[in-house]
């Protein structure tokens, strides 16, 4: 069936009231990304515009005509909103850009990031089938999985192992969960309700001041702990937002997640799982470590990804039950004691779904039996074509006779744009070589330019 590919990355569902230039970085490549779901025929909504280029790229990898694809893009003022929200989304002219290519065929499907009540109301503007996830969407359900204090409550009722923790309403609570806390590892971690990619989250520690996994700044305790406290607050809490959850923080040994489709009539699958990739960055002033991506298949042992997946179906069942329809991830952690531990729910797209698409379209249905995907992001790389015609002219791209070799999931036009790559190969091995001649090559072609310059 055609779909109506909705890019609606960013809204404050995700990430919270207001994009920072970092948060504009991380949704026009995210949106970018995302190209990698369409499908001959399909339609494309987006805050950013296309590159065509781009899309012929994908389009052609995938195997079918690029002129089949539509892209509708909102008008946006100047100073407008920098991601595609509900009223954007719900705009009359794309209302009518969509029912002219429509032409009253109720078998399309809208195919959301976020499934939004705007969402939910183009669809029945459209004339399109209001499914239970539509009707859940319409009634803000969204909402119930994609706050950090939520996931505690419902993991709680579900049985999920959890750190120790607490969802505070006010300052004061706020001051005694911290004090409470702390003791248990020596580091607290506080997140805002909705905040993406770490973004939200801040560590408070009595070790060593250095960023931390999930964390996107760690402040030390032996400031005022009082001042500290109101500090944060006034950080992560708003005018729509007074409530934080405070955890006990666990160093971990193992960083994955799982993903999960629940089906239009409630059935779920589990999809794929994979590590979560981080390192230092290479900016020594960065109070965060640097999120280099994913890579599927998961490497923890059998024994603990079969016992994640299993208490996970627990929540993924509640969802169900709830009436959420659509892909929904997990992120876990093994601790330094061998404990489980999850962290919150994304139910959304993830840097995961479209690896796993590219990875079924590309390699098959049972991909990851034997290859493995392993994505990454990098900033300040040449343009889409500059970076197409390297990867050629050294043999590094993607070949489908031996299905191995790089792909660009994403290339944002800005010098400081942050740009995303695919390696695929048949072993761990394979994609650690693939990695090392990708890094190796943009690096001597930076020193080229350098030198060209002088």
């Amino acid at each position: 069936m055609p779909k109506i590919i909705v890019m609606n990355i960013g809204i404050e569902d995700m990430i919270g009231y207001g994009l920072t230039d970092t948060q504009y970085q991380f949704t026009e490549t995210s949106s970018n990304r995302n190209v990698w779901f369409i499908e001959s025929g399909d339609v494309i909504l987006s805050r950013f515009p296309i590159e065509y280029d781009f899309l012929c790229y994908v389009s052609s990898n995938l195997g079918f005509d690029s002129n089949s694809i539509s892209i509708i893009t909102p008008l946006v003022e100047i100073d407008g909103p920098l991601a595609l929200t509900d009223d954007l989304l719900l705009q009359p002219n794309i209302i009518l850009q969509l029912e002219k290519i429509i032409g009253g065929n109720p078998s399309w499907i809208i195919f959301p990031c976020f499934f939004t009540p705007g969402v939910a109301e183009l669809n029945s503007r459209l004339g399109l089938y209001q499914s239970i996830g539509l009707q859940f969407a319409l009634q803000c359900g969204i909402e119930l999985l994609n706050r950090k204090t939520h996931f505690r409550q419902f993991a709680i009722g579900t049985g999920l192992p959890l750190s120790e923790g607490f969802v505070v309403h006010s300052l004061e609570l706020f001051k005694k969960a911290i004090r409470q806390l702390l003791p248990n590892t020596g580091i607290v971690i506080v997140k805002r309700d909705n905040g993406a990619a770490s973004m939200g989250n801040i560590t408070i520690t009595t070790k060593n001041v250095i960023p931390l996994p999930g964390s996107r700044e760690t402040r030390s305790a032996n400031e005022d702990l009082d001042t500290l406290a109101s500090e944060i607050w006034d950080q992560l809490t708003d005018k729509w937002n007074q409530v934080l959850v405070v955890e006990s923080y666990h160093n971990a040994t193992e960083r994955f997640y799982l993903e999960y489709l629940i089906e239009d009539d409630g059935k779920f699958n589990f999809l794929n799982s994979g590590d979560i990739l981080l390192r230092k960055d290479s900016n020594p002033a960065s109070k965060q470590l640097f999120w280099v991506g994913l890579e599927i298949p998961a490497t923890i042992s059998s024994f603990f990804l079969v016992e994640a997946t299993t208490i996970a179906t627990r929540f993924i069942n509640l969802a169900s039950k709830m009436g959420y329809r659509g892909l929904l991830n997990i992120d876990v952690i093994l601790t330094e004691k061998n404990k489980l531990i999850f962290n919150e729910v994304n139910a959304r797209w993830g840097g995961c779904s479209v690896m796993h698409c590219i990875g079924e379209r590309l390699l098959g249905s049972q991909y990851s039996k034997n290859y493995v995907l392993s994505s990454r992001r990098e900033v300040g790389f040449p343009s889409f074509q500059e970076t197409l015609q390297i990867l050629k002219e050294n043999g590094l791209e993607f070949d489908r006779s031996s299905n191995h070799g790089v792909i660009i999931l994403a290339s944002g036009h800005l010098a400081t744009s942050i740009s995303e790559f695919l390696l695929i190969g048949e072993s761990p091995t394979k994609v650690s070589e693939i990695i090392s001649a990708l890094f190796t090559t943009f690096d001597n072609h930076k020193q080229g330019l350098s030198s060209y310059a002088k």
